[in-house]
């Protein structure tokens, strides 16, 4: 159950890890076209509203990395003491550890469903272009959910371990 749980969950978090290559990919070649026509133009002219779309594609490949990545665990593990505790204690401080996380993220991505009413309810745009903000919130609102899913199926897996020692092998043989 766990496995086919995990293989949807890295599927879903695979479309936010493309999202985020594709918005770091736009804020590369958009900065390096804006800086190329002020030069060829002696200077003076940038590309209207470049700056608040990068602002944008920044946000965009920020948030949507961070489901994939905790769903490969690249997020840094600080394991200092807890890796010489028995299996029982270090799994469950580890699981209550990833428990009080996956509360916090749920609670960024509510936070991110609020602004994006209030930006909505406010017609919040940007300064330049005049684009609607609250799509990029719903953005980070997702983004960060998936998240929140990502470090709950950690979470899972953590509780397990307490009392399955592959699954505490497996989980730690990511604490590199």
């Amino acid at each position: 159950m766990m496995n086919k749980i995990g293989t949807v969950l890295e599927k879903l978090t695979m479309i936010f890890a493309t999202i985020s290559v594709i918005a770091i990919a736009f804020m590369m070649f958009g900065i390096c076209i804006d800086v190329f026509t002020r030069w060829f133009s002696g200077g003076g002219k940038s590309i209207r509203g470049i700056y608040e779309l990068v602002e944008v594609a920044m946000a965009m490949g920020v948030f949507g990395a961070f489901s994939y990545t905790q769903y490969k665990h690249a997020h840094v593990h600080v394991t200092l003491l807890i890796q010489y505790y028995p299996q029982k204690p270090k799994m469950l401080s580890y699981a209550i550890t990833s428990l009080i996380t996956t509360v916090v993220m749920f609670a960024v991505s509510y936070a991110a469903y609020s602004q994006a009413m209030m930006a909505t309810k406010t017609g919040q745009i940007t300064n330049v272009l005049r684009i609607p903000m609250t799509g990029f919130y719903l953005f980070e609102c997702v983004a960060m959910a998936f998240f929140g899913l990502a470090l709950l199926y950690d979470t899972v897996r953590c509780f397990i371990a307490v009392f399955d020692r592959k699954v505490a092998d497996d989980i730690q043989s990511t604490w590199t």
